[in-house]
This record gives structure tokens, sequence and C-alpha cells, in this order.
């Protein structure tokens, strides 16, 4: 995995099914044609939309013979606005009330080690 653009990045996922106790003689993966791959709706990631995906047969050669496999690659592109409503936005009001800090007496002091005390406390959960 690479976050040098977090949370503007795309990640890849790979998945890869083989048999390793049948040889390509016995047994043989293929994808189904019309339609290899189905995803339901219904259940989604929060933070990822699936862009693409790709599926391919393949046969994998170990020194036992020729193993039958079939694998998929995963396309996954954050969503922006997951993390601005649970990352940008929450920081931000974080970092403003931290600020308020700046109006109170110099005198108060209690209130203002609190205020500062409690915006880190906040930002590290």
């Amino acid at each position: 995995m690479e976050f040098e653009s977090f949370p503007h990045d795309t990640q890849y996922c790979s998945i890869l099914i083989e048999s390793l106790s049948h040889t390509t003689a016995d047994m043989v993966f293929q994808w189904n044609d019309t339609d290899p791959l189905v995803i339901n709706p219904s259940i989604e990631l929060p933070q990822l939309d699936i862009a693409k995906n790709t599926t391919e047969d393949c046969t994998i050669t170990y020194s036992t013979g020729n193993f039958t496999c079939i694998s998929v690659n995963f396309s996954l592109k954050r969503r922006l606005g997951y993390h601005l409503f649970h990352t940008y936005i929450p920081s931000a009001m974080i970092v403003v009330m931290s600020w308020i800090s700046f109006w109170i007496k110099p005198e108060a002091i209690p209130a203002r080690v609190t205020l500062g005390v409690t915006s880190l406390l906040t930002l590290g959960q």
C-alpha cells in the first residue's frame, strides 16, 4: 500500500485463488464468460469505492506440476467526502477551538491549559 497522496489515492488489491492439490490435468478454474464477478451493491466500504476490477485465468508452475488459478484485481479509490467530514472538518474545528485560548485573560492559567490540553487530546483520538 502506498499512502503518499492519502486521502486522494487509489489502492490496488489482488486476490489469487489456486488449487494446490489438483493439477491442471485434474481441474481447471475459469471465470464465467458473461458475468465473471458479481459485486453485491448493498455491501459497501465507507471509505472506498471500487473504481474497476479485472479478472484473469492463470496457471502456476511448481516443481510438482502445473496448477490452475484465477485472479481478480480491484482498483479502490478513496472517497473524499468521507475524509472531508470525518477528518478535515473536525480537525479544523478543534484548531479554531484552540485559538479561543488567545482571548482568555493571561491570568486565567487553568482555563487556558485546560483548553489546550483538551484540544490536543481530542486531536489524538
